[in-house]
């Protein structure tokens, strides 16, 4: 979660964060805590658990779409009609770095403008 999360903090970019249901508790004790800390703005950290609804189809060209989940999860974020048709980016799990000394993590994610009060409304 965490790694997903900076890079869309540091791109002024709002974060949703959808866990599978075997981390979700812990996952949710963290953004708790990371939202109780006082150091995120309103917005920044949104939790999803369960289902996500019609989420992926209220998407458009300004969002991204990042997740660490399997490869089943991969196919079908991909083939999802609305992610095709509006040819919305997604990162893979892993990105290899191409600098030797540097961590495996996934590009920066970017938007053309800070956008912290956008929040979704999962139908």
């Amino acid at each position: 979660m965490l790694e997903k999360f900076a890079g869309n903090f540091l791109a002024g970019m709002p974060c949703l964060v959808k866990p599978a249901t075997a981390t979700s508790y812990l996952t949710a004790a963290c953004v708790r805590l990371m939202q109780d800390s006082g150091a995120l703005p309103e917005g920044a950290l949104q939790l999803i658990i369960g289902g996500t609804g019609d989420l992926l189809d209220q998407l458009d060209e300004q969002d991204m779409v990042t997740f660490t989940g399997s490869a089943n999860t991969a196919r079908k974020l991909r083939a999802h009609p609305n992610i095709i048709n509006r040819s919305i980016p997604s990162t893979p799990k892993r990105i290899r770095s191409t600098a030797p000394s540097s961590p495996r993590t996934s590009p920066p994610t970017t938007r053309n403008s800070t956008c912290w009060p956008r929040k979704w409304s999962v139908k």
